[in-house]
């Protein structure tokens, strides 16, 4: 008669029960995803200092241009004569709410163009783009209306000292990021033509 298998200590050997209650489940993978396919540090590709510098210059002229023309109809302060002869300087209505109007078109202009494209007509011209910082996304309306709006707040608060400041932050930041990038959580990086674009689609 054959005898049944021993351990070895001598003991019947007896096969191991399975575990009546499964396998247990995986560990939950991270909410919000793991890298793309392809996904490199954005920060690989930073676009050059002149580059945004020049950029910066050609949307300074458009806008600046385009708000002279419409301004110019309309001075926000004018210089009255008075009856007896006495000149006295007042502000005009219309012309402060044309001035109110065209910066805040000025604005509108920033946050839509880096919402939908990711670059400003400068940006497009000279091959860069804003991207997020933690994974070269496309930026979302919220965060290019920060971005915007920290800028042009700390250029007023400041008469305008807070935004030469806030420029010329990328000339000795590492990741070449302007205060307002920092705040915004954003890089400007290089765009050449036929480059992966984030924005496709929007």
């Amino acid at each position: 008669m054959t005898q049944p298998p021993r351990d070895s200590e001598g003991q019947p050997w007896e096969p191991p029960q399975e575990n009546p209650y499964g396998a247990p489940p995986p560990y939950p993978g991270s909410p919000y995803g793991g890298p793309a396919a392809g996904y490199a540090d954005p920060a690989e590709g930073l676009a050059g200092r002149w580059r945004r510098l020049g950029a910066a210059i050609i949307d300074s002229v458009i806008v600046g241009a385009v708000s002279a023309l419409v301004s110019l109809p309309f001075p926000e302060v004018v210089r009255v004569v008075t009856v007896d002869g006495e000149s006295d300087v007042r502000y005009s209505g219309p012309g402060a709410l044309v001035n109110f109007l065209t910066a805040l078109a000025a604005f509108l202009y920033y946050v839509i163009m880096h919402a939908k494209r990711g670059q400003t007509v400068g940006k497009m011209l000279l091959g860069i783009r804003v991207v997020r910082a933690e994974d070269g996304g496309a930026i979302s309306f919220g965060r290019s209306a920060a971005r915007t709006a920290f800028y042009y707040v700390l250029s007023f608060v400041t008469c305008g000292i807070g935004g030469l400041v806030d420029v010329a932050w990328i000339l000795w930041d590492p990741r070449r990021q302007a205060l307002h990038d920092k705040v915004a959580r954003t890089l400007v990086v290089s765009a050449p033509a036929g480059a992966p674009d984030p924005y496709a689609g929007r």
